[in-house]
């Protein structure tokens, strides 16, 4: 027989037993009230349990879960829109330069300034890329809510 009293695992390894008269858990209830008034509370709070109606839903859950997972969008291809994107950079980038080209200290010419042109042109295509890509995720993200 213990000195101290039984662990709250203890007494629910007592009351969930299949032998509950077999061990030293039992010896400690039949002698300590303390221990005896807790096994109660948690036999009594696993019947309350166990008394409980399972939860229902009322709408087919089912139905709900698979309308979301059958929809299956179709991939849309980038391709016209990058085409589209290019020519209205570059367009973008010739008008400026015909218009405002008195303006520039460096012409055109120079392979420096292309390559400059030719840099801020592919930056621009993948940073359009990035806005377009990051609006159909959140657009999706919001057709899931």
């Amino acid at each position: 027989m213990k000195n101290e009293h039984l662990a709250e695992i203890e007494i629910q390894e007592y009351i969930l037993s299949s032998s509950p008269t077999i061990g030293s858990a039992f010896e400690h209830l039949q002698v300590c009230p303390k221990c005896r008034s807790k096994a109660e509370i948690y036999r009594q709070l696993i019947l309350g349990i166990q008394a409980q109606d399972s939860p229902a839903f009322d709408f087919d859950l089912s139905a709900s879960v698979m309308s979301k997972i059958t929809e299956k969008k179709t991939n849309t291809s980038y391709f016209p829109l990058i085409w589209i994107f290019v020519s209205i950079a570059i367009g973008a980038i010739l008008a400026s330069s015909y218009f405002f080209g008195q303006f520039f200290s460096v012409k055109l010419t120079d392979i420096s300034s292309m390559l400059v042109v030719t840099t801020a042109t592919i930056l621009l295509l993948f940073q359009g890329l990035e806005l377009i890509r990051n609006y159909k995720n959140q657009m999706k993200a919001l057709d899931l809510n």
